[in-house]
């Protein structure tokens, strides 16, 4: 990202960022969800896609023979600033599963970011199965995960539970909650109160591939 643009970024900007992020991704969508005008959401889409934040792309169209606009994310990388003593400067940082696990995990408590990134290294070569994992909830000595995977058996009957060891010599168990993202859908879509409260206090760590749950 080129670094000038961080400053051109307005909440009101970075409002639309976060929607498109997230999926919503018309300009009717987007004045619906941020309460903005559809005029001022168009003018404010032009500016981001000047600056190479956004890009269109052609969608389909309830009605027939008119493709609808829809915007996406344009870049794929992360942008620290970091200001201490006898430093300060803007790093760009690009995307890999442990740069997004450790970006997500800035804001947790010490001892919960050495336990997830132990996590990481540790079971790697796991994670390589899983297409999104989540923090659902914390608990004294014990942190729940929700993970979207195709292939959920092998953490339902062995990895439903993760002990991880920390230096103090205490222990901390990641519980696992994996599902396909067929079964989450379902369950959204049915109402069903254990995948509603789960996406709801969902914080995600990292994601291999883009997961639509809407």
């Amino acid at each position: 990202m080129q670094q000038e643009v961080l400053f051109h970024l307005n909440p009101q900007r970075w409002q639309l960022v976060e929607y498109i992020a997230k999926g919503v991704s018309t300009p009717t969508q987007l004045a619906k969800k941020t309460a903005l005008s559809l005029a001022y959401v168009a003018s404010q889409l032009k500016l981001l896609e000047a600056y190479k934040l956004v890009k269109q792309v052609k969608g389909t169209s309830k009605k027939v023979g008119k493709p609808s606009t829809h915007y996406t994310l344009n870049l794929h990388e992360s942008t620290v600033m970091n200001f201490h003593e006898n430093q300060a400067n803007i790093t760009t940082i690009k995307p890999n599963h442990y740069n997004q696990i450790t970006l997500a995990t800035l804001g947790l408590e010490d001892e919960e970011r050495y336990v997830l990134q132990k996590f990481y290294f540790s079971y790697e070569k796991l994670l390589d199965n899983i297409d999104l994992i989540a923090i659902t909830q914390k608990e004294s000595g014990k942190i729940h995960l929700l993970a979207i995977t195709q292939t959920p058996e092998p953490f339902r009957t062995k990895h439903s539970n993760i002990t991880i060891d920390l230096p103090n010599g205490k222990e901390v168990v990641l519980a696992i909650w994996s599902h396909t993202e067929e079964e989450v859908k379902a369950g959204l879509t049915a109402k069903e109160e254990y995948y509603v409260e789960k996406i709801k206090h969902a914080r995600l760590l990292w994601e291999k591939r883009g997961v639509n749950l809407e």
